[in-house]
């Protein structure tokens, strides 16, 4: 959720520009206040918590401020949009530090990244003591275990791995844009016409963007702490899955969290620049069959393409939703309108990347339990229950170690608890009909018709000449 609430505010830092009629005054207190009074409430119910942990040991007021700390970041997102699409906030920024829109992307976001960050400064005594607890777990057990990190190891490992995970190829892309749009300047504006001016900047703006995205995983190795896993069964397992299904990674790559993290990626999205990764604490705290679970489900990323589909999808409904939404535009003759129906279709893609995601969450699911099924009883045509049963405890443990519910509802991987009920589902279901399949297909052939539908219609619109 957090990423996607900074893709959404800096989307509306560039929307901003376009506004015209600003009937909000004072924007700079709808910008802050909401952040300062989310960040107040979370310290509070945080203190709280801590307090009655102590007391009586009970979890409960840490649910609370946990739910709370969720509702306040989208809250202050929202009035975030709010004060700068609506408000004169954005032209206070312009004339105090200048328009350069890298600056001003950043003092846009400055304000939410202060809140979560102090959010989970707030939060941090309950962590700790939640895992101190698992630690005495730990040595009763004899797994190996870390110390707990103290507050600004917490705070750094949060802010790169959820926030600069997202932020760090959004201000490269916002750098790159910056020059291609001054590009007129610094080489001569004489040199071409306007129209092939715009349309050069436009081509550079785009291949800056391909060319970040294809080599930001890189810098975020270096600020991941990646180490190369060495000869041994975990790399021989990896190199010889990723064979057996054509998938091309760089590692196995040890993702030293400190014992902080359980999790595994694929990151990247082509090769050279695609790693695979996973967490020291997972590593130490799953057992064979369930990392071989999880570097299964994330191989089928890879060679199912969910990261290009994700795309193709969004980019189907970014270019068909103009059309259905014609009529509503119609009559909207200024601009203010106008963006502000162009922030209700983003809520709309965003709810259709959720959708999405979730749906290819599950066909991941669903391969790596094939994958099980057809390693742990070759030539067996139907999903075994075996495979089903590990794949369940693997995504529970995910939780456990995570210390996260599996009932809780996650906007990209929906919760665990759903995802367990899925995978229990297909025992015994043909391994090569399996409805997570189908339901991947079925997203991906309504992308291309509606992709391809609303391609021909602009290139009709275009032809004849006439508005749609």
């Amino acid at each position: 959720m957090i990423q996607l609430l900074i893709i959404s505010i800096l989307v509306c830092a560039r929307l901003q520009t376009e506004i015209e009629v600003r009937p909000i005054r004072h924007g700079w207190a709808l910008a802050l206040l909401p952040c300062f009074f989310g960040w107040v409430l979370v310290r509070l119910l945080a203190r709280g918590a801590t307090r009655r942990m102590d007391a009586t040991g009970s979890l409960a007021g840490a649910g609370v401020a946990d739910a709370w700390s969720l509702a306040s970041r989208v809250v202050a997102g929202a009035c975030l949009w709010a004060a700068l699409l609506l408000s004169d906030w954005p032209q206070t920024l312009v004339h105090t530090f200048g328009s350069f829109s890298l600056l001003i992307d950043l003092l846009a976001i400055i304000p939410f990244l202060v809140m979560v960050v102090g959010q989970w400064a707030s939060l941090y005594p309950i962590e700790r003591r939640l895992r101190e607890a698992i630690l005495m777990r730990q040595l009763d057990q004899g797994t190996p275990i870390y110390p707990p990190p103290t507050l600004a190891q917490h705070l750094w490992n949060r802010t790169r791995f959820e926030i600069l995970l997202i932020l760090a190829p959004l201000m490269l892309a916002s750098l790159w844009h910056e020059f291609a749009a001054r590009l007129p300047g610094l080489v001569g504006q004489n040199a071409l016409s306007a129209s092939r001016w715009e349309f050069v900047s436009g081509a550079i703006s785009w291949l800056g963007l391909v060319v970040v995205m294809m080599v930001a995983p890189a810098i975020l190795r270096a600020a991941w702490d990646l180490v190369l896993v060495g000869p041994g069964s975990l790399r021989e397992l990896a190199e010889g899955m990723c064979r057996q299904y054509g998938v091309r990674v760089r590692g196995p790559y040890l993702w030293r969290t400190h014992g902080t993290l359980v999790n595994a990626a694929i990151l990247g999205v082509a090769w050279p620049f695609r790693y695979l990764l996973f967490s020291d604490a997972m590593l130490d705290r799953f057992t064979p069959e369930q990392v071989e679970a999880v570097m299964a489900h994330e191989i089928a990323h890879v060679r199912e393409r969910h990261i290009l589909w994700i795309g193709l999808s969004l980019a189907s409904a970014a270019f068909s939703l103009p059309w259905l939404f014609e009529p509503l535009l119609a009559p909207a003759s200024d601009t203010t309108t106008t963006v502000l129906v162009d922030v209700a279709l983003l809520l709309v893609l965003a709810c259709c990347f959720g959708f999405v995601s979730r749906r290819f969450e599950w066909q991941a699911d669903a391969f790596a339990v094939r994958h099980l099924s057809q390693r742990l009883f070759p030539g067996q045509p139907a999903i075994a229950i075996d495979a089903s049963r590990i794949m369940v405890s693997t995504l529970t443990n995910v939780a456990a170690q995570n210390g996260i519910s599996v009932t809780r509802f996650s906007f990209r991987h929906g919760s665990i608890a759903t995802r367990c009920n899925n995978v229990m589902a297909l025992a015994g279901r043909p391994a090569d009909r399996l409805w997570p399949d189908r339901a991947a297909r079925g997203i991906k052939l309504i992308s291309i018709f509606f992709l391809t539908a609303s391609l021909l219609a602009a290139l009709f619109t275009s032809v004849s000449g006439a508005h749609p």
